[in-house]
């Protein structure tokens, strides 16, 4: 995967685990990566090594790579917003990416779903819901989180 990443071949790597090893150019593949906001937490106990499953970018494209970790959090905006497919159109425009893409969330939350319906699809079939998040919940009525997203 991070090889495809590298020789481009593919612009975004899915389910790259965040690790140290390949965030800086000092990796045996000679490139360093950006990975995006975290999208899934594994279940690993307290004394593992918790997995961190993000979209992962190549370094030297900061755009890109900010891009991609936006869009991932618009998809746990919608859910917190209460924005569906059916109604994406409710997602704000943007403009930090210039006019020409001011309409990227929308586009995005309408072909997947928010953040709910995108795991929901991940069930095995004949599951609907996902009764068990662990560390992907939601933080609904508890107050904010604070965490800085870089590049954005």
């Amino acid at each position: 995967g991070y090889s495809a990443l590298m020789n481009e071949t593919i612009d975004i790597l899915a389910n790259a685990k965040a690790e140290f090893e390949f965030d800086f150019a000092n990796n045996s593949l000679g490139e360093g990566f950006q990975f995006s906001a975290p999208y899934y937490y594994g279940d690993e106990q307290v004394h593992e090594d918790l997995s961190i499953h993000t979209l992962a970018t190549r370094e030297h494209d900061a755009v890109f790579s900010s891009f991609v970790s936006l869009v991932v959090l618009a998809t746990i905006q919608a859910e917190q917003e209460g924005i569906y497919r059916v109604n994406s159109k409710s997602m704000p425009l943007i403009s930090a990416y210039g006019s020409d893409l001011s309409w990227a969330l929308r586009d995005a939350i309408g072909y997947s779903g928010n953040y709910d319906q995108i795991l929901t699809g991940l069930q095995p079939s004949g599951q609907t819901t996902v009764t068990d998040r662990g560390r992907n919940q939601l933080n609904f009525g508890s107050g904010p989180l604070v965490r800085a997203v870089p590049g954005l």
